[in-house]
């Protein structure tokens, strides 16, 4: 099996490669298929991931759902791993911890337990729910106490594949929407 940095690799020059106009139009196909799902729809409190360039693009998403009255909710990195944050607006963010965009500093954390559903990003995702991130483990350590049946990984579909390296900490997503399908990988916490 191909270790999870190989992997990195391989994926990051694939993306790198990837046209900026392939990229939005598979962003919005994600978008729209995860606005068509009911653990989406009937969402109160969603924590989103704020998106970098070479990832689905979120911020249509957290825009609309915004507007439509949903609390949202993004990661900031902390000395304690990531927080989530409750924001209003994109104007909200700035560049924070490994270039992505979060919260200031003065924006109060909430507990994971308020959150109905936790988009997570991925470079690359399984069937059976396994996630490979850019390695830092900082999702892993915030999603220890979050249902995985709350847990949507968010990935391209060239990047979803039937089985990736994955250690026993690596949480699990309950659900992946990538921009050809939805799949659900079971509702167990690991």
């Amino acid at each position: 099996m191909t270790t999870k940095n190989h992997l990195r690799k391989k994926i990051r020059t694939a993306l790198d490669d990837m046209s900026s106009a392939a990229l939005r139009s598979k962003s919005q196909k994600i978008a729209a298929r995860l606005r068509t799902m009911g653990v989406y729809s009937s969402a109160r409190r969603i924590l989103f991931f704020v998106s970098k360039k070479d990832e689905p693009d979120t911020r249509d998403l957290i825009k609309k759902a915004l507007a439509s009255g949903k609390k949202v909710f993004v990661p900031r990195v902390s000395l304690k791993g990531l927080e989530a944050v409750r924001i209003e607006d994109l104007d909200d963010l700035s560049v924070g911890a490994y270039g992505i965009d979060e919260p200031p500093r003065d924006f109060i954390s909430s507990s994971s337990s308020l959150i109905d559903i936790v988009l997570v990003p991925g470079l690359a995702f399984d069937a059976r729910g396994a996630r490979l991130g850019r390695g830092k483990g900082h999702y892993d350590r915030f999603l220890a106490n979050v249902p995985r049946r709350r847990i949507v990984g968010i990935v391209f579909d060239e990047f979803f594949f039937d089985k990736i390296p994955s250690f026993k900490h690596d949480m699990k997503s309950g659900i992946i929407v990538t921009d050809k399908r939805i799949v659900v990988t079971g509702s167990k916490k690991k």
